[in-house]
């Protein structure tokens, strides 16, 4: 378990850790899921100020995909898959280049993937807005993740 970084247990299996880093204007991130290699996990902004909503969020999605660790950015506009730049589409995409994740990295223990990433303070698309990271502290899936390497 790292110092320095904040957590939160969205469940049992999944976990979101993010680190405020000034110097570069940057946040870095660790997704940690118990997911299967050909699964993904998301983590992003919701649609709505007021509640978590899928249609408008703006999330990263992580995986372990043929030996390379993925984070790669999506706008979802519609429940659907992407199709001429609506539904959930990778920034990729929409843009001519996608920079909002950055230094990708990753491991595999047992069920577990952790993906890290990082993205700019000033994001590269106008739906994504960093505001209310509270400090929490939460270790029990990275224990459990670091007891199966």
């Amino acid at each position: 378990y790292d110092e320095g970084y904040n957590c939160e247990s969205l469940n049992d299996d999944f976990q979101v850790r993010w680190k405020v880093d000034a110097e570069n204007q940057e946040i870095q991130f660790e997704l940690l899921g118990r997911i299967d290699e050909d699964v993904y996990m998301g983590f992003g902004v919701s649609g709505s100020e007021t509640r978590a909503n899928m249609l408008g969020a703006d999330p990263v999605v992580a995986d372990f995909f043929n030996g390379e660790f993925r984070a790669r950015d999506y706008y979802l506009s519609e429940r659907a898959q992407c199709s001429t730049f609506n539904g959930a589409c990778p920034d990729a995409d929409r843009f001519v280049e996608d920079i909002s994740t950055e230094s990708v990295s990753g491991e595999r223990a047992g069920s577990f993937t952790l993906v890290r990433y990082r993205r700019p303070f000033a994001p590269a698309d106008v739906n994504e807005v960093f505001n209310g990271l509270a400090v929490v502290s939460c270790s029990e899936t990275f224990r459990r993740f670091r007891s199966h390497k």
